[in-house]
């Protein structure tokens, strides 16, 4: 569970904290103090032993301690309180604090304490009570250096290649610093693709070594599923948004971070244009059309086959039909063809034509007017 998780973590920054947190002191300078001592997480909390010296010739009695631990922010992390307890003239006594973790914690929070160094603040309050009257109380405030696992996280921009029967490959560069003494992140990645609805669209695995005080840097292969929209994806270039849920695997416990992923996606038929064109007498009742066309593969790996074929309108009416035309173009790179249809000799006009592509990732048309 991420509560869990997120326990161990500040597990971890409590137990490496091993200079004392808090002195109290009055006339007989006694002290109470938070130490590098056993640390226990259990039923979501900490349990931490406290150290109350009293070394002078009176005792304390109700002594109380609060804990809090916040984030860069002043975001409370974990609170805790321990106590009534007595400490004897000249005695030294343990007794415990139990933190527990600050309820609902943003998802933000807890992905920036993996992925960001930051010195977090350890607060601590006490009061006591020198018999029979005197009340004293006491504050400290100590920073503790944490060096995130993930630190300076990097996900590139992917590239899309390799498209067949509706599936890509993203390839998407990843990069990051582990900063971290306690985490040795080594293992199998598991990556999922979700779109802006939360379903998965895609799923990969990368394999990372890296521990403590290492620099890692690979490429994760998504199989992408493409989308649906035909229309759009055959003519227009753009931005598809996506989350990459991360499941990265360390030696204390499983880090679930999650990325946004903009996917640039260009279109194999952009810029479509059509050119000139001409009508000639064919027979008693029908036209030859003739026309140019004209556009660019703007995708770096989808070649462009299947073909082209239209329909002409006179409003809603279909007066005449243009035939397929082949088509076979390289990414990145331009076309232009002739195509050629017959018309209705009598069709007053203005005629529209509407071009219909038929191709390995879907069908879509466009509609033009000759005039």
């Amino acid at each position: 569970m991420k509560t869990i998780n997120m326990l161990a973590v500040l597990v971890l920054i409590l137990s490496a904290a091993s200079v004392a947190l808090l002195a109290l002191t009055v006339v007989q300078r006694p002290t109470v103090s938070i130490n590098d001592m056993d640390v226990q997480a259990q039923n979501h909390s900490l349990t931490i032993p406290v150290t109350v010296m009293s070394r002078g010739p009176l005792g304390l009695s109700n002594i109380t301690v609060t804990v809090q631990l916040s984030d860069v922010n002043g975001t409370p992390l974990m609170q805790g309180a321990g106590g009534p307890m007595s400490a004897p003239a000249r005695s030294t006594i343990l007794f415990p604090v139990t933190m527990c973790l600050s309820g609902g914690l943003p998802s933000s929070v807890v992905q920036a304490l993996m992925t960001t160094d930051q010195d977090l603040t350890l607060t601590s309050n006490a009061r006591a009570v020198v018999p029979p009257l005197a009340i004293v109380t006491a504050s400290i405030t100590g920073n503790y250096s944490w060096g995130a696992p993930l630190e300076n996280l990097r996900v590139g921009t992917p590239e899309l290649s390799s498209y067949s029967d509706g599936y890509a490959i993203l390839s998407v560069p990843v990069s990051f610093n582990n900063h971290s003494p306690f985490f040795n992140i080594s293992g199998m990645s598991n990556v999922s693709l979700s779109n802006s609805t939360n379903n998965d669209v895609g799923s990969g695995v990368l394999d990372i070594n890296a521990p403590y005080e290492t620099n890692y840097s690979g490429d994760l292969a998504i199989n992408f599923t493409v989308p649906q929209d035909q229309q759009n994806l055959l003519f227009d270039d753009s931005n598809l948004s996506y989350a990459a849920n991360w499941q990265i695997p360390t030696n204390v416990f499983e880090l679930n971070l999650s990325e946004p992923l903009i996917v640039s996606w260009k279109a194999p038929i952009s810029m479509l244009e059509l050119g000139s064109f001409s009508i000639t007498p064919f027979n008693s009742t029908q036209a030859r059309l003739r026309f140019e066309i004209s556009f660019t593969d703007n995708s770096s790996f989808l070649a462009l086959g299947g073909s082209v074929s239209g329909t002409v309108f006179e409003g809603s009416n279909a007066v005449g039909s243009i035939g397929a035309y082949q088509l076979s173009v390289s990414p990145c790179s331009a076309f232009s063809g002739t195509l050629s249809g017959f018309v209705d000799d009598n069709a007053p006009g203005p005629l529209i034509v509407k071009l219909t592509f038929s191709t390995p990732i879907g069908e879509g048309s466009q509609d033009f007017v000759l005039g």
